[in-house]
């Protein structure tokens, strides 16, 4: 049986993700296809029309961008802080 991902797993993909920025040379990464906001957060949401984004900088806390429709999911994503958009 498979088991899903923890949240420590998606923690040190996105610590592995800033190293990457910060060597880079770059304030950070704005990740907006599904599968790379999926990757980095473990969040799995319905891709519509409505944009879905998130900010990792690096440092600070990871900013997750939704539409308001999805606040109540997104706020189970463990170490991102969320803020929505109305339509």
């Amino acid at each position: 049986m498979l088991r899903p991902l923890g949240p420590a797993f998606y923690t040190s993909v996105r610590d592995r993700l800033r190293m990457r920025a910060e060597v880079a040379g770059v304030d950070g990464l704005l990740l907006l296809a599904p599968g790379n906001v999926r990757y980095a957060t473990g969040w799995h949401f319905s891709v519509n029309e409505r944009p879905v984004g998130l900010w990792l900088p690096t440092s600070g806390e990871p900013l997750l961008f939704v539409p308001l429709l999805e606040l109540e999911n997104a706020l189970e994503v463990p170490g991102v802080e969320v803020r929505t958009y109305e339509e």
